[in-house]
């Protein structure tokens, strides 16, 4: 027999070690946001690029931007900034918080462990990521103008915030980026022989139902908004259904 002569860290170094990539981790997302905070009015006007958006696809005119966007309390301005930056900051400091995830749990890996976990990190962050993007550039200026048309049917005159709009895009694109992370999710289940193509397609009703659900409840209250979130989670679903066919382990 082989001796086993694999070194084992004493639980001090462990925790040391977690310590030194938190605050590595930290570290950059902090830096991200102070950075965000230091250049407020780009990161302002790069929030309101999906309400200009909406704007222009409906035909009216630039200054309806400003008029949507003011500001009714003295706070206003400064918590969208905080909001939309938290988020900001997340999305561009998620690679070294990967890095650093891996750093901590890949000694403690086989090599085999660790070719089949790789993957996985650059998969989840791409995904987020993707998510994110798509409510930012599809999904947010569908809701506002939905959300628009819907207000004024109603006899309400549209008269949002800056605070109102960076609100609905950052809910929006947390969403999406934490939706979009479900073929992740089922291929880790799947490689684990804890769900099954077969499983999932057997019981596709049941989870459409599930997501329907999710969409009204999870999404703003508009129809719009809540249709668009059900249908990518489908998607999504039918997509996971591929993803865990070549990952399944069959020979069990």
């Amino acid at each position: 027999m082989k001796e086993n002569s694999e070194k084992r860290m004493p639980l001090g170094e462990h925790i040391e070690e977690l310590r030194r990539c938190l605050v590595i981790a930290l570290a950059a997302f902090a830096a991200v946001f102070i950075l965000c905070i230091f250049f407020g009015r780009q990161v302002i006007a790069f929030a309101r690029f999906p309400l200009i958006q909406t704007i222009e696809q409906m035909g009216l005119p630039p200054e309806t931007v400003d008029q949507l966007s003011g500001a009714l309390a003295p706070m206003d301005g400064f918590a969208a900034l905080i909001r939309f930056s938290l988020v900001l900051s997340l999305l561009i400091s998620l690679p070294v918080m990967a890095r650093e995830l891996w750093v901590f749990i890949s000694p403690g890996l086989k090599p085999k462990e660790q070719a089949a976990i790789r993957p996985v990190f650059l998969f989840g962050g791409g995904m987020f990521a993707l998510g994110m993007a798509v409510a930012f550039g599809f999904a947010s200026p569908v809701a506002m103008r939905a959300l628009f048309f819907f207000n004024s049917w109603l006899g309400f005159d549209n008269r949002w915030t800056g605070g109102s709009i960076i609100q609905l895009v950052t809910v929006l694109s947390i969403g999406f980026g934490v939706v979009f992370e479900l073929p992740l999710v089922l291929m880790i289940f799947g490689r684990l022989g804890m769900v099954s193509p077969d499983g999932l397609k057997k019981y596709r009703k049941h989870a459409i139902m599930a997501m329907v659900v999710f969409g009204a409840v999870f999404t703003p209250p508009d129809p719009v908004t809540q249709v668009m979130m059900a249908t990518m989670l489908v998607l999504l679903y039918e997509i996971s259904i591929f993803l865990v066919a070549r990952v399944y382990p069959w020979e069990r």
